[in-house]
């Protein structure tokens, strides 16, 4: 198929030590610093008694000088509505609508993390935060979405 990308890697297997090995380690292409990042899950809680929850969001965002800032959100409410048949969908993308666009910059995502935590009457629950680093933020959020927001 013409015009098709072909994401297979090409591993070229060298022992440590040699020349060959210190040309190939020269020619890798070069990898950003690790950035810091604290990452949490939003779960949708509509019974404040019952320990039934669904994952409807991942959100991830760096620490220190670095201003990264990611959530996602799922495709659909499907499992929402499995869980509580009378879920507020449009009030539920309201809110994904919101916090997508407020998570964009620092000032904005400490405001409504803040918010989420102290409001949404326990429907929406923030999980522990969770601390990594990686060289590539935007990678790591797509590996945090299929872990968690998969079914």
């Amino acid at each position: 198929m013409q015009g098709a990308r072909d994401d297979r890697a090409v591993i070229q297997i060298v022992p440590l030590g040699t020349h060959e090995s210190q040309e190939v380690l020269k020619s890798a292409p070069s990898m950003s610093s690790p950035v810091e990042l604290e990452y949490f899950v939003l779960d949708y809680a509509p019974h404040p008694l019952r320990d039934q929850t669904v994952n409807i969001a991942i959100a991830a965002f760096a620490v220190g000088e670095e201003d990264f800032g990611e959530v996602r959100f799922l495709g659909n409410w499907l499992p929402v509505l499995k869980l509580d048949p009378q879920a507020d969908v449009e009030a539920l993308d309201s809110f994904a609508k919101e916090v997508t666009l407020h998570f964009q910059t620092r000032q904005n995502r400490d405001r409504i993390v803040q918010l989420m935590k102290d409001s949404f009457s326990n429907v929406i629950q923030i999980s522990t935060i969770r601390h990594c680093t990686s060289s590539d933020p935007l990678a790591l959020v797509e590996d945090l979405t299929k872990e968690y927001l998969s079914a």
